[in-house]
């Protein structure tokens, strides 16, 4: 149990658009190195550092939709991300160095949960202080930049340009990313692992100051995901659970 709730913490941790046009669209002239590309974009989201954010994501066609908002800063990051499957509906919440999940009933039950919500850190307890120990890790896999690191290591920018998103003026970026340099069979169930292409399309759209508005990632049939930002520099806010209706993960014997 330890495991895949800490797995589903860390995963969580993530708009149509016309073809090519001209420069008139306005904005800086495009960069054509992808670790140049990441580093403007990542210099622009630290400073910024909190962003509404929702998602599309299908992994061997099963889809899953998330949506909610990050302030990613280091020990004061706070995340309130809403997921729904077929499998069911979650919520994942980070606060004061805890991580808070409200799982399908089913999930709970197994776990002898009675609460709607599991904890996991932010006490004292020996799995709180591992917890913490990667707690700047766990952040920083769910900033909306860990894309950015992914193409600054394993990225090839094939072509860009400036057009216009819902409106706005932006940078349009296609790329190609080595998946094996990505470490993307990593993120995979073993069995679509094993299929996985060796390159993988992304695609990103960057405003005026080099803000990501649109991700999107794609690697056949085996997962595709869609994730739009807005809202970068809004205040977050985010309130951990009611004490009465959360079960601490250290009470329960394994």
């Amino acid at each position: 149990m330890r495991k895949t709730v800490v797995g589903c913490a860390v995963l969580v941790t993530l708009a149509a658009c016309g073809g090519p046009q001209n420069a008139s669209a306005g904005g800086p002239e495009p960069v054509t190195d992808a670790v140049q590309l990441a580093a403007l974009a990542k210099t622009s989201a630290d400073k910024t550092k909190s962003v509404d954010m929702d998602a599309v994501i299908n992994v061997q066609q099963q889809k899953m939709e998330m949506s909610g908002a990050a302030l990613i800063d280091g020990a004061n990051t706070q995340l309130d991300m809403k997921m729904s499957s077929k499998t069911g509906d979650m919520e994942i919440r980070i606060v004061d160095k805890a991580v808070y999940m409200a799982l399908p009933a089913d999930a709970l039950s197994k776990e002898g949960v009675t609460t709607p919500w599991l904890k996991l850190g932010g006490g004292d307890d020996p799995l709180s202080k591992a917890l913490a120990g990667g707690f700047d890790q766990m952040a920083e896999q769910n900033s909306p930049t860990s894309v950015l690191d992914q193409l600054s290591k394993a990225g090839k920018i094939t072509k860009s340009w400036q057009t216009t998103l819902n409106g706005q003026p932006v940078t349009h970026y296609a790329l190609q990313v080595d998946t094996a340099k990505a470490g993307e069979a990593d993120k995979l169930p073993a069995d679509a692992a094993a299929q996985l292409p060796k390159t993988a399309d992304v695609d990103i759209w960057l405003t005026k100051d080099q803000l990501p508005v649109q991700v999107v990632m794609s690697m056949g049939s085996l997962f595709t995901s869609t994730i739009h930002y807005t809202n970068w520099g809004a205040k977050v806010d985010v309130a951990a659970p009611a004490a009465d209706q959360v079960t601490d993960i250290a009470s329960l014997k394994h």
